[in-house]
């Protein structure tokens, strides 16, 4: 960093010297002061004029001081070695003079705090002319630190405050002023400034004084530059501005002067004699810096001068103050003939500015962004492209190399941009490109047939417009506008182009085509491209015949709209039939597409076209915290904005793990942009417009707006699906697949995905399509999505759920015992009920399989209540049978027993045993009595008996 030495000197060389020295770093306060005393010391100002008039004795011609050689008379060699031990006489009694006791102070604290090595700039701000016209450089401080250069300034200056703005950078404005030459040569100073980079010199050649003012007026001028004669008279300067020895003042130019600076005037550049007084004058004018010589110039010197200013100045851009010192240090090599050359230049300098570098100069005032918002980098945005560097040369060389070269990436990724503002600038400047774009969109052959006819148009066009404007213009009796002396000839039939030709005598016109037959033309060639085999090679070929050195880049952007709008599948086939023709055939031609990830699957489709696409694809990946500074950075740095300290890593950290996060930066920072303070980025305007999150939010509800009722309904089945509810916690984002939001959905997913709303991407492991909000901040913070989630969180955690048991049926093999059962299958039911669209097919077809497996199982359940009922009744009719059997024999017993019983009661009451038979048939009674049924023989026999007993007892 360059550290600013100021050498404040109130006095003068007979009364003494009263020094302040600062020191401070560049643009900051100073952080060192000291003071200290020079005596006085009045020989040194004979000692100066003593020099002066040996130096001005070797020649009284201003900038026209003859080379003096040794070999001439002896007077002349004499004075030669006058001015030289003058000069030498004058360093000693400087430097021991800067070796008093008194400025010891300022000697140790310059030792003490600038280093060798740093770059220096020292300013002796003094009023007195006298000290002004002391050679400062021969201090030996300042001749022993090599990057230490000094500049006069005045005591007071006042510093312009003015409130900063963007500034685009143009070609530096030269105002050259070559007045009064006589008796120099001043040719090879015009010739040094129209080799200056980037530069427009406006040469005013021995002008008169009212278009010099004018010049001043009319024009921005970054550098004011004056060769000729000038000299100063007293305490002002003038210059001679034509050969009638017209001169000028700096009062006679104050007011055209005061309104260049205010124009950006930074530099003036005398190289011209005796300019002290002039320097003295435009520094009070405010002019930031002046150079000027010493006393009078030899002409070489002040060439010499000159070639090794600009070059280190404007070439190798080296800070001013480095540029002068380099130049002026390489004059000594000229001192055998010019004695005290290296002495001539001199820096004047308002102090209230710095030095601006070559590179600060040339810029003007602007409204530009260098941002892009939501939308991508083209041709013309180059200069504020970066962060891909890296990239665009590994896509340069594919193209360099490969017939077929697509640039595959996530939506919002930066394909469009890499491609035109990367790989199409750096082509088109290198001259050996013919470079043809396109959108496939609903039509593509008709849209590929468009960009072939406008580039033929184009690429005749210069040639047209040298044409016309070396003959008059006629009306045709068509009422087309023509060129003069040429006729209709037969019409050809280039790249499918059936037009009107014009010549004049043997020069045959490039056609110009009226709407209706450039309509025309485009449906002819679209028709060819769609019927015929080769068409797109043969016009391919056509292009490259008018130049055998030239290469076609054909690149088709956005190649997913080839599967998003065109619905014609003969004419998609058609359209990469053509196109693998011309990538199979014609030499020096390459066709680059920009592919979203997530449209890949369908382009490798078709069999042809996936064969061709093999080692054929540049994969965009995120960009790098690095190249995220960069893209912040080094924009607003070109257009002189700078950023607030801390705000570059405060917006990184909310960007740079998002996916699609090149859109929403660029987008953060348009914003941010248009709230700029005095040219600065800030925190407080950050903070203004709510970060990341709110300008998301802001810009979500716009695009939202923009849809129709029904695509709003959609809009809404889309975003709650790309949320995961939080249950105790925050909302989060949520990858969801193609099926997941719908395939019905994915034409809005797309419009979304375009509107930088969502981002689409493929699964790599699954193939499947993905998609997701373009930022956490949106579920944050976007009202409306916050809303859909309060009034769906009940839908969405259950689906959240139904997904896990998904997930663990999957798992299992696809077991039926993780299928839906009980109260989960009941709320699916529900569930499908209410909010059938919102299901996925696989989640319907999950919810369908639970429900038949229950009805299976409750249809085994009845059977097998059946079969159980059954079993039963016949169990039990088997257990009655066998029961009755059981009974009947049983019973039979019984009856058998009774009859025995009350036959033996007769037996036993024969043989005199009275009361045991009278005994026995009563119990034969009683046991018939137990039994539930007893046929009427067994009742008769038993009750006979028991009586017949009765009767004899």
């Amino acid at each position: 960093m360059t550290k600013l030495v100021v050498l404040k000197l109130d006095g003068d060389l007979q009364q003494g010297v009263r020094v302040t020295l600062s020191i401070a770093h560049e643009g900051v306060s100073p952080h060192k002061e000291v003071t200290g005393n020079l005596p006085p010391i009045a020989p040194l100002q004979t000692t100066i004029d003593q020099w002066r008039w040996h130096y001005r004795s070797l020649g009284s011609s201003p900038r026209g001081i003859k080379a003096i050689k040794v070999t001439y008379e002896g007077s002349i060699t004499q004075k030669y070695e006058d001015c030289k031990n003058s000069g030498k006489e004058l360093q000693k009694r400087l430097n021991n003079w800067l070796l008093s006791e008194s400025f010891r102070p300022i000697r140790e604290s310059w030792l003490k705090e600038l280093q060798e090595k740093e770059l220096v700039r020292v300013l002796i701000r003094t009023s007195s002319q006298q000290l002004r016209q002391i050679p400062w450089h021969l201090w030996d401080l300042v001749e022993e630190y090599p990057n230490a250069e000094l500049a006069l300034s005045a005591t007071d200056y006042q510093k312009t405050i003015t409130a900063k703005t963007p500034t685009k950078r143009d070609q530096v404005k030269i105002l050259a002023i070559l007045g009064n030459s006589t008796g120099i040569n001043i040719e090879t100073d015009r010739k040094l400034l129209n080799s200056l980079p980037n530069a427009d010199v406006t040469f005013l050649v021995q002008p008169q004084r009212h278009e010099i003012n004018d010049s001043l007026w009319e024009k921005p001028w970054d550098i004011l530059f004056f060769a000729g004669h000038s000299q100063t008279v007293g305490d002002s300067g003038r210059i001679y501005i034509n050969e009638n020895q017209e001169s000028l003042t700096t009062d006679d130019l104050k007011y055209g002067l005061k309104k260049a600076k205010s124009n950006g005037l930074a530099v003036a550049i005398f190289n011209s004699c005796d300019g002290l007084g002039l320097g003295s004058e435009l520094e009070a004018l405010h002019i930031s810096q002046i150079i000027v010589m010493r006393e009078q110039v030899p002409d070489e010197v002040a060439q010499v001068f000159l070639k090794h200013f600009l070059v280190a100045y404007a070439n190798d851009g080296k800070p001013l103050y480095q540029a002068v010192k380099e130049a002026r240090l390489k004059l000594h090599g000229l001192e055998d003939k010019y004695p005290c050359a290296s002495w001539l230049p001199v820096i004047c300098q308002n102090a209230g500015t710095a030095p601006p570098h070559w590179l600060d100069l040339g810029r003007r005032p602007t409204e530009i962004s260098p941002y892009r918002g939501l939308f991508a980098f083209r041709e013309e945005d180059a200069q504020f492209f970066f962060g891909r560097e890296s990239f665009t040369q590994m896509l340069i060389d594919a193209v360099q190399n490969q017939p077929l070269v697509a640039v595959i990436g996530s939506s919002g990724s930066g394909k469009s941009s890499v491609v035109f503002a990367g790989l199409v600038k750096r082509l088109r400047d290198t001259g050996n490109w013919h470079i043809v774009d396109f959108r496939p969109g609903s039509r593509p052959l008709f849209n590929l047939a468009t960009a072939l006819v406008d580039q033929q148009e184009s690429h005749f066009m210069p040639f047209l417009n040298e044409v016309a404007l070396s003959d008059p213009p006629l009306i045709r009796g068509d009422g087309e506008i023509g060129v003069g002396g040429m006729e209709d000839v037969a019409s050809s039939h280039k790249i499918g182009i059936s037009t009107t030709h014009h010549q004049k005598g043997s020069q045959i016109l490039p056609p110009v085509l009226s709407r209706t037959e450039r309509l025309r033309e485009i449906r002819n060639l679209a028709s060819d491209l769609g019927q015929c085999e080769n068409g797109l090679r043969d016009v391919v070929d056509d292009i490259l015949s008018v130049d055998p050195n030239q290469r076609l880049l054909l690149v088709a952007d956005q190649f997913e709209e080839l599967y998003t709008m065109s619905r014609d599948a003969q004419e998609r086939k058609a359209f990469l039939d053509r196109l693998l023709e011309a990538i199979s055939h014609c030499r020096n031609f390459t066709f680059v597409i920009t592919l979203r990830a997530d449209f890949l699957g369908q382009a490798l489709s078709y069999r042809p076209f996936a064969d061709a696409l093999q080692y054929a694809d540049l994969k965009l990946s995120p960009m790098t915290d690095e190249e995220l500074q960069a893209v912040v950075e080094k924009p607003a740095a070109l257009l002189g904005v700078t950023i607030e300290e801390g705000l570059v890593e405060r917006i990184l950290s909310t960007i740079s793990v998002e996916p699609g996060n090149l859109p929403l930066l660029e987008f953060a920072l348009t914003q941010l942009w248009a709230k700029q303070l005095h040219a600065q980025l800030t925190r407080a305007a950050y903070k203004e417009i709510g970060g990341v999150e709110a300008a998301l939010a802001g810009y979500a509800d716009e695009a939202y707006n923009q849809l129709n009722f029904e695509e709003k309904e959609r809009a809404q089945r889309i975003f709650i699906q790309l949320v995961h509810p939080g249950e105790g916690a925050e909302d989060t984002r949520r990858v969801a697949t193609r099926a997941e939001v719908g395939e019905e959905n994915w034409d809005l997913v797309t419009r979304l995905a375009n509107a930088r709303l969502v981002v689409t991407g493929r699964d790599e492991k699954t193939g499947l399509d993905t998609v997701e909000v373009v930022h956490e901040a949106l579920i944050r913070n976007w009202g409306q999505l916050h809303q859909w989630m309060q009034q769906d969180r009940d839908f969405r955690h259950w689906q959240e759920s139904l997904r896990v048991a998904m997930r663990t049926w999957e798992s299992s093999g696809n077991d039926e015992g993780a299928l839906l059962r009980g109260k989960s299958l009941v709320d699916a039911e529900y569930w499908e009920r209410q909010r059938f669209l919102e299901l996925s097919t696989v989640e319907r077809s999950f919810i369908g399989l639970s429900v038949e497996f229950r009805e299976r199982e409750s249809r085994k359940k009845k059977r097998r209540r059946q079969y159980t009922v059954l079993g039963l009744s016949v169990g039990l009719v088997v257990a009655l049978s066998l029961a009755g059997v059981a009974g009947w024999q049983w019973q039979k017993a019984s009856i058998s027993e009774i009859t025995t019983t009350s036959a033996s009661s007769e037996a036993l009451f024969t043989s005199n045993q009275e009361l045991e038979g009278l005994t026995a048939a009563i119990r034969a009674g009683q046991q018939l009595k137990k039994l539930p049924w007893v046929d009427t023989d067994t009742q008769t026999t038993v009750a006979n008996a028991l009586q017949h007993l009765l009767y004899r007892t």
